[in-house]
């Protein structure tokens, strides 16, 4: 199957392959963790492109569905 991504979305498919691949590799220590989450909620989505929303969306929706699978 070929299709079209955008750079973030490459971005994200190399990242997780890499993690798949590599799962010695340390978590980030929470402090990282906690920036993260208080960026992405500060995020205003009314300032963003809708093209940038679709590719952020696609992200997190990926990044949750990883997440969900580690808790379980």
């Amino acid at each position: 199957m070929q299709e079209r991504l955008t750079v973030a979305q490459t971005r994200f498919l190399v990242a997780q392959t890499i993690a798949e691949h590599a799962p010695e590799t340390k978590p980030k220590p929470s402090h990282q963790i906690s920036s993260l989450i208080r960026d992405v909620s500060a995020t205003k989505v009314e300032d963003i492109q809708q093209e940038q929303l679709r590719d952020l969306l696609a992200v997190l929706e990926a990044k949750a569905k990883e997440i969900r699978k580690k808790l379980d």
